[in-house]
């Protein structure tokens, strides 16, 4: 099936998961996942930064992304590229991407900068990489993950041996002595 069929049936399967749950979808990522896409590419990039402009007041939630990650449960495989940086998603749904990511076996790219990820998030994240062959770049930075889940992603770094660039900036680091 091509990615532009695919991304029409995750549309629907989000607007239904909304509905199942009686939370409202969100317009904005409904008009994204809508949006046409190269019929030539078999892959999926999933890009809803909550600082564009059209995003801005729409922004992600924990329930969008649970919802959103039920749509892709069986189409993981075509994730490329995640870009969910700067919306409003906890550990509470990442840990929901984190299952997802392990199906993800063509990710090259996931953005998560500037949500509320606190470390047991980055743990999660962590975990779900550490086998995943296609991974180039993570970003991780401003979100609250502190040095537990900065360490996490640093075990990372000795099992992954596709990941080339890592951005924890910003991030707050406690140490307890």
């Amino acid at each position: 099936m091509d990615a532009h069929k695919l991304k029409d049936i995750i549309s629907r399967k989000y607007q239904l998961e909304c509905e199942k749950d009686s939370h409202p979808k969100n317009k904005a990522l409904v008009k994204t996942l809508d949006t046409p896409i190269d019929t030539k590419t078999e892959f999926i990039d999933l890009i809803f930064r909550g600082n564009n402009k059209y995003h801005f007041t729409s922004r992600l939630v924990d329930k969008d992304l649970i919802n959103l990650c039920a749509a892709f449960e069986e189409s993981a495989s075509v994730l490329r590229h995640i870009d969910l940086s700067f919306n409003l998603i906890t550990d509470e749904s990442v840990k929901i991407l984190a299952k997802l990511l392990r199906n993800c076996s063509e990710l090259q790219s996931l953005n998560l900068q500037g949500n509320d990820l606190e470390s047991s998030g980055a743990q999660a994240i962590s975990e779900a990489l550490q086998e995943n062959k296609t991974i180039q770049y993570l970003n991780l930075s401003f979100n609250r993950i502190k040095t537990d889940g900065a360490m996490a992603i640093v075990e990372l770094l000795f099992t992954n041996r596709t990941l080339r660039e890592l951005n924890l900036g910003n991030l707050t680091f406690f140490y307890i002595f």
